[in-house]
């Protein structure tokens, strides 16, 4: 039986497809794709004076914890965004390419955007202080677009950001996956990010570059994000709005993101060596398939990477919230039958979850399946 078994969480992100046991099965058994996660606004400008945007936002205290040369990345040197892909990478929102480097100056895909910036906002989640209210990602989404099927785990970021009205594709029902972001483009993702967090994009009255006028509805979005210190421009007073975002410059744009939030006091610094990367020790999870379930702050040991425990007995009810709907729009629970075991090895890039043992629980009928010894990979982005 085909099963998606993914972990997507502050620390990192991997998934692989396995074949799970069907143990019972009545009425409507079918392949369920299970997925264990761990866990737009448009700004009004108006014309101004081409004045300088402020400078960067300090990422100082957002990355205050992050060792020396984090990711051993030996590709980022001379970048100028050196600490800020470190800090990308401590935050677990990017994991370099195959080979241990980072590739700094490479583009980066509509696909992988939407990966990078999911894991942005599954991040502020895990450090959201509780001082404002902050909207969470969906777990999962409908299947929005025709033109990514397949892409993973580019499909599942790119569902869940337009469920979340972060991105509305290109038109035709399409993603364009495989297109590069250029930096007016990229000033969209991070505005419509802020705008989804916290219910108002960022705003601006400037007009600070002389390169973007009339570039809807990103020159909007452009303003917003140089005035909020997210976005730099050139010496020349140019955005560059139609070139590529490399690599390099979209850590800096990320990590500047999450400093404003910080700067803000709505979201906690990273944390120190040692500490639990999962601030709340709490787990969100779907399975989506034939049926759709979903739980939310399922209660785990925050232990990773060591390892981390996901506590079964708090998924269903009445400790739980664990529900399920079937095709035949039957609702009901989703059980998990014994606690999920998950190690890391940060050495080979690779998961292993002991066991997945889950019963789906409808109106319409129920299903369990079971898998062990599953080992995950990290998807290399």
């Amino acid at each position: 039986m085909p099963v998606r078994v993914a972990l997507d969480g502050w620390y990192l992100r991997f998934a692989v497809d396995v074949e799970a046991s069907l143990v019972t099965w009545n009425r409507l058994a079918r392949t369920v794709a299970a997925a264990a996660l761990v866990a737009g606004g448009i700004a009004a400008a108006t014309a101004g004076a081409g004045a300088a945007p402020p400078p960067a936002a300090d990422t100082g205290a957002m990355c205050a914890q992050v060792p020396d040369g984090y990711g051993g990345f030996g590709d980022i040197g001379g970048t100028g965004n050196v600490a800020n892909i470190e800090c990308l990478a401590y935050a677990g929102i990017t994991a370099g390419v195959p080979g241990g480097g980072y590739d700094p100056s490479g583009t980066v895909t509509r696909a992988q955007m939407a990966t990078f910036v999911a894991r942005l906002l599954d991040a502020v989640a895990e450090l959201n202080n509780g001082s404002a209210t902050l909207h969470t990602l969906p777990a999962s989404g409908d299947d929005a677009f025709s033109d990514d099927d397949g892409i993973q785990p580019h499909e599942e970021s790119i569902d869940r950001l337009a469920a979340a009205g972060v991105v509305s594709g290109s038109g035709g029902g399409l993603f364009r996956p495989g297109a590069p972001v250029n930096r007016a483009q990229m000033a969209t993702f991070v505005n419509n990010a802020h705008g989804f967090l916290t219910g108002t994009p960022l705003a601006s009255s400037q007009d600070f570059f002389s390169d973007d006028d009339g570039i809807e509805p990103h020159e909007a979005n452009i303003n917003a994000i140089a005035d909020a210190g997210i976005a730099q421009g050139g010496a020349d007073g140019s955005y560059g709005p139609g070139s590529p975002v490399t690599r390099s410059q979209m850590a800096s744009f990320l990590i500047r993101h999450l400093a404003v939030l910080h700067s803000q006091g709505v979201i906690d610094a990273l944390p120190g060596a040692g500490e639990p990367p999962v601030a709340s020790g709490l787990v969100d999870g779907s399975i989506s398939g034939a049926f759709s379930c979903a739980w939310t702050q399922a209660t785990t040991s925050a232990e990773a990477p060591q390892a981390l425990t996901i506590d079964a007995s708090t998924v269903a009810p009445p400790t739980g919230d664990g529900s399920c709907t079937s095709p035949l729009g039957g609702t009901g629970n989703l059980v998990m039958h014994a606690d999920a075991g998950v190690t890391f090895d940060d050495a080979a890039a690779t998961a292993t979850v002991d066991q997945l043992d889950v019963t789906v629980v409808t109106d319409d009928g129920t299903c369990r399946y079971q898998a062990g010894g599953v080992v995950l990979s990290r998807d290399g982005d």
